[in-house]
C-alpha cells in the first residue's frame, strides 16, 4: 500500500491534519494489534503530533525550509516569471498594481511548482486565496484521513482490497463509527 500523501506544507493550526505522509518511516504495518471489536490499530505513541503537525519543531523544521526556499535563486526566477505573465495585473481581479504576492495554488509541488501552479496577485486578493487553499487542504486531508481509516478498519476485519462489497462495508464502517462516536469510545 503507497503511503498517504497530506500537503507537506500546510501551516495548518495544531490538532488539523497538517501534511505530512502517512505512514511514518519506519511505521511496521500492523505493529500494533487491532482490538476485537474491528478497530484499526491505535496510534503509536507521538504519532498524532506528527501526523497533526501539533509538533512545534517539525513546524519550525517546515517553516525554515519554507522561508530557505523563498530566498534561493530558483524561487527569485519562478517568481520573475509569474510576475511577467500577469503583465501588471493581478490575476485575480485583474487590477492593475507593481505590488505582487505571488500565491502558491497548492504546496504539493513546493521547491519544483511549474509556473501553473502560481499566481501573481495583488495585496487584496492573496488573503482570500490564502483561505481557499487551506479549505480545500484541510478538506482533501480529511478525506485522505478518513481514506486511510477505512483501509485500516477492512484490515482489521481481515478484508483484502478485491473480496468486498465497498458499498456495504463503508455503510457497515460509517455505521461502526457512529456507534463509537455515540458511546464515545
Amino acid at each position: 500500500m503507497t503511503p498517504l500523501q497530506f500537503d507537506f506544507f500546510a501551516f495548518n493550526e495544531p490538532g488539523a491534519a497538517c501534511g505530512e505522509t502517512w505512514p511514518p518511516p519506519g511505521f511496521a504495518q500492523g505493529a500494533a494489534s487491532a482490538p476485537d471489536d474491528g478497530a484499526p490499530a491505535p496510534m503509536l505513541p507521538g504519532a498524532h503530533k506528527w501526523l497533526c503537525g501539533c509538533d512545534p519543531r517539525a513546524r519550525a523544521r517546515r517553516r525554515r525550509a519554507y522561508d530557505a526556499y523563498l530566498q534561493s535563486d530558483k524561487w527569485k526566477q519562478r517568481r520573475a516569471a509569474c510576475i511577467a505573465r500577469a503583465d501588471g495585473r493581478c490575476e485575480r481581479c485583474g487590477c492593475e498594481t507593481d505590488r505582487f504576492e505571488i500565491h502558491h495554488k497548492h504546496y504539493r509541488t513546493f521547491g519544483r511548482e511549474p509556473l501553473k501552479d502560481l499566481e501573481a496577485l495583488c495585496p487584496r486578493c492573496h488573503p482570500g486565496a490564502d483561505a481557499e487553499r487551506e479549505e480545500a487542504t484541510a478538506e482533501a486531508n480529511a478525506a485522505a484521513l478518513d481514506d486511510a481509516q477505512f483501509a485500516g478498519w477492512l484490515r482489521a476485519r481481515g478484508i483484502e482490497d478485491q473480496d468486498y462489497d465497498p458499498r456495504a462495508e463503508r455503510e457497515e464502517f460509517e455505521q461502526w463509527r457512529a456507534n463509537r462516536e455515540e458511546t464515545g469510545e
